[in-house]
């Protein structure tokens, strides 16, 4: 289960909901498990043309009894079996007819269990119906909600409003994130093994990167590295001449280059994002020692990040760092999980709140064992090159320690 059930139950007590309602794909997975490649991607234009960019409805419920609840579309129900809750609705019509289902039940246990959601359940209502329907059953048609309004047109609103017109309504789009930002175990061994495999793949490619090699090699090699291993591509970006940041175009590499090299991939969900330096045949002194600079940022960073430090103070011993070896560079963190960013990120106070009709709090995060983070590093030198120093961590009792092991002793040197 990716859903921290204890620290949601408890965000609810403490702003007085009942339930929490998701409309974002994103946050639908986190609460139920449920995934579904197109739920991010199908728009009502491309069902309806002349339609808006607007995705189309599902819904997660989790009650502050432990109880959840989906509303999906039936041409995916066949996805819940991977899923923990045990309430479902369906939005839309069937896309078949189900009287053979109904005359002739499959032997198959797994065949059973397929059937047994199209033969129980009504599938001819809309989503918002479904919703209704959902929601009482689950006795909280007259409930305070906490519902994710961030990304719905006005349309959906009043939609919405008018479906939830009997219950006390609150927009929980921040509350949400605050509830995800401590990880479960599930979430916790998904991310490390996504860490794992992107920090092999990064790093079996660059050692054998030589001058005349095209970048887009570099990345046809590291998209099959991950591919073998369950993963898909996230990102693969590089520097030309530390001319900022490129993901696209080819580039063929040069002896001396030094490449700023960052990557990512996606395994069960979840991101891992990382980064290192690559030296191309050659790595002079003075350019390693602007790395190991870097590496002396990121160690400050972690020994700083202790259980109830803000984030902002961690950042401000790393800016210390940097600024100690008179360089420039725009260190910062981030979490990761579900997104390739989440809360909280290592950054400068500026006085901010994460607030919406839940919650109101200061956007400078205190840290909490089981929250992951990024430290980053990079320096942009052109056209000398680029460098990049990235590692992950999770916060623990004992301190903040290395998610994976992740080598960054010195730069990657290529052939």
């Amino acid at each position: 289960m990716l859903l921290n059930k204890e620290r949601a139950i408890a965000y609810l007590d403490q702003c007085g909901l009942d339930a929490v309602v998701a409309t974002s794909p994103v946050n639908i997975t986190y609460l139920t498990d449920y995934s579904c490649w197109l739920s991010p991607l199908l728009k009502g234009y491309m069902t309806e043309p002349g339609g808006s960019s607007e995705l189309g409805a599902n819904y997660a419920v989790f009650a502050r009894d432990g109880e959840g609840g989906l509303v999906i579309g039936s041409a995916f129900a066949t996805n819940v079996r991977a899923c923990w809750v045990n309430r479902l609705r369906f939005g839309g019509p069937l896309l078949f007819d189900r009287t053979p289902l109904l005359e002739s039940p499959p032997e198959a246990r797994d065949l059973r269990e397929c059937w047994e959601l199209f033969t129980e359940r009504d599938c001819d209502e809309s989503p918002d119906a479904g919703l209704a329907e959902l929601l009482k059953e689950m006795g909280l048609a007259n409930a305070r909600l906490g519902v994710e309004m961030e990304d719905l047109s006005a349309r959906r609103k009043s939609e919405l409003g008018e479906t939830l017109k009997n219950c006390e309504v609150r927009d929980c789009s921040n509350l949400l994130r605050l509830i995800r930002m401590v990880k479960t175990d599930q979430e916790l061994r998904r991310v490390a093994r996504s860490a794992e495999i992107n920090e092999r793949a990064l790093l079996a490619g660059l050692r054998e990167a030589q001058a005349g090699m095209s970048a887009l090699e570099l990345i046809r090699n590291y998209r099959i590295a991950i591919a073998a291993n369950d993963a898909s591509l996230d990102h693969y970006a590089y520097s030309i001449d530390g001319l900022g940041i490129a993901t696209q175009g080819d580039y063929t590499l040069r002896d001396g280059d030094v490449m700023f090299i960052d990557s990512g991939c996606i395994f069960e969900y979840q991101f891992s994002d990382t980064g290192t330096t690559l030296f191309v045949g050659s790595a002079p002194g003075e350019l390693v020692a602007h790395f190991s600079a870097l590496g002396e940022a990121v160690d400050a960073g972690q020994a700083a990040a202790t259980v109830g430090a803000t984030a902002s103070s961690v950042h401000k011993v790393m800016a210390s760092v940097i600024d100690g070896h008179g360089l420039a560079s725009p260190i910062h963190g981030h979490s990761l999980g579900l997104d390739v960013r989440e809360y909280p990120m290592v950054l400068p106070s500026k006085g901010g709140r994460i607030s919406d009709d839940c919650v109101d709090v200061d956007a400078d995060i205190r840290l909490e064992p089981g929250m992951v983070f990024n430290i980053e590093a990079p320096l942009f030198l052109p056209p000398t090159g680029a460098f990049q120093l990235e590692k992950t961590f999770v916060m623990t009792d004992q301190g903040c320690k290395p998610l994976i092991e992740q080598d960054r002793t010195g730069p990657v040197i290529g052939a």
